[in-house]
């Protein structure tokens, strides 16, 4: 409790001692720092009669810095409530209130004060009050999304713990973009720096992943290995996987299995899709395996692990392919609009997002032309997407599928989306009308996409005309 309330005064309420308008304020905080209890009080006394409420906090402060006993903190309490709405002492009522060793514990009245403190920026109390979010405590509902936020605005003030919560949080929520690994990898190594060793485990992660930081397997190795030796599964999955690669530490295949399978055994998620790439290749080779391994990643895959199903799909679909007779995996695992969500998360790494490029394929293949042709506008407008590279020859790719089953449903589909100004359905139709004959729609269509500087439109158009002058 001491150590509490003397940090509460360091960053507090020195301060702003330089910014009161009371007098003997600050030549009472000084007195107190120095041990002086007795001018020390003297003078916030008056400064209290004075009108100034904060100085009562600080009276209560003295008592508590010079007895920690149930004494002290009843003479601590008596200031405190003279004052129940200043700032500090609503600060200082929380910590006393949900003290369970403390004389004056009070469940019902210590939540009250940490909601009050938590509402002016307490980072302490941010902290616990997101705990109580995150798992349904101290009487109210399980909310993630609040809770991330206390956590946050916690982090941001330095709080220790929460940089931690954040950190892992982030990890097991969702996939963080590249802005947000770097503000991941000072949360760790902040959260490390004040005690906190599992912050190591990220940190190494992220080390491993050259996310946040600079790409150092080796050192990524050694800050994961006590906790692979422990027995955590993130750590034993992560390691495992640079031993199979041989990246930072010497290519070892069965020290990879062994980390994997021990992760498994623990129904890690992400080690069962270790295993089914294990198996999908190299001399241990064995595609049942890899399969029955990939089957249970889909399965296993909480919400919050969506792309993982999405790419333990793939897997199971081509594991399927070796065997013509085997009905493909995507009639009994259909692709749905929040596996795909999931998959353009913002967090993905662009050559993961090339997953994509095999449900566009899929679809296509099931002539779900229309949810295609989203999903590739979708890919198109991701962050970090090159739209010449993916975004526009996944679109063309289902343009030129429905114009090979020129059905009156399918032209009429293309038609509107070049009406819109898409301008790959612009070139596919000025291709097309021109395969038909049809110059002056094909003309029409193709200077629509040269008005969108569409290179291929150009040189398409050019070909036509050049063509039309030599009949």
């Amino acid at each position: 409790m001491r150590y509490i309330i003397t940090a509460l005064l360091l960053f507090f309420l020195v301060p702003v001692c330089a910014q009161v308008h009371y007098s003997d304020e600050p030549k009472g905080i000084v007195f107190m720092l120095q041990g002086d209890m007795k001018k020390a009080r003297k003078l916030l006394t008056k400064s209290y009669k004075e009108g100034n409420e904060r100085a009562a906090s600080y009276m209560a402060t003295s008592y508590l810095m010079e007895d920690s006993t149930d004494v002290g903190v009843g003479k601590a309490m008596k200031w405190l409530l003279k004052v129940p709405d200043d700032s500090l002492s609503v600060r200082m009522l929380c910590e006393l209130y949900n003290d369970s060793n403390s004389i004056f514990f009070d469940k019902a009245k210590g939540e009250e004060y940490l909601f009050r403190a938590a509402d002016m920026g307490d980072p302490r109390a941010l902290f616990f009050t997101g705990r109580a979010y995150l798992n349904g405590e101290r009487g109210v509902e399980i909310d993630r999304a609040k809770a991330m936020t206390c956590f946050q605005m916690a982090a941001q003030k330095r709080e220790p713990n929460a940089c931690y919560v954040v950190v892992v949080c982030s990890f097991e929520y969702g996939i963080p973009d590249d802005e947000t690994y770097e503000k991941l990898y000072r949360y760790a190594c902040y959260a490390d720096s004040m005690g906190i060793i599992d912050a190591r485990k990220y940190i190494g992660l992220m080390k491993c992943m050259g996310k946040g930081t600079e790409y150092d397997p080796v050192r990524a190795a050694v800050l994961l290995s006590p906790f692979a030796n422990a027995g955590d599964p993130l750590a034993m999955t992560t390691l495992g996987n640079l031993f199979l690669e041989g990246e930072g530490v010497q290519k070892d295949r069965g020290k990879a299995l062994k980390y994997f399978k021990e992760a498994a055994a623990m129904d890690y998620v992400d080690a069962y899709y270790s295993l089914a790439m294990y198996y999908r290749c190299g001399k241990d080779r064995d595609i049942e395996l890899a399969e029955k391994y990939a089957k249970r990643c889909y399965e296993s895959c909480p919400d919050e692990y969506m792309y993982r199903r999405g790419y333990a799909m793939i897997l199971m679909d081509e594991f399927r392919s070796f065997d013509v007779e085997k009905e493909n995996y995507l009639t009994d695992y259909k692709v749905d609009s929040v596996l795909v969500d999931s998959l353009l998360l913002p967090g993905i790494a662009l050559n993961e997002l090339y997953a994509l490029d095999y449900f566009v394929k899929r679809y296509i293949s099931k002539e779900r032309f229309a949810e295609a042709y989203d999903l590739a506008a979708r890919i198109r407008y991701h962050k970090g997407v090159d739209d010449e590279m993916l975004g526009n020859s996944n679109r063309q790719l289902v343009m030129r599928a429905m114009i090979n089953k020129p059905t009156p449903q399918n032209i009429s589909f293309i038609k509107d989306r070049a009406d819109r100004g898409d301008v790959v359905a612009q070139r596919v139709l000025g291709s097309y009308y021109y395969r038909k004959k049809k110059y002056k729609l094909a003309q029409h269509y193709y200077k629509l996409a040269i008005e969108q500087g569409d290179s291929a439109a150009k040189t398409e158009l050019k070909y036509m005309e050049d063509v039309i002058k030599n009949m």
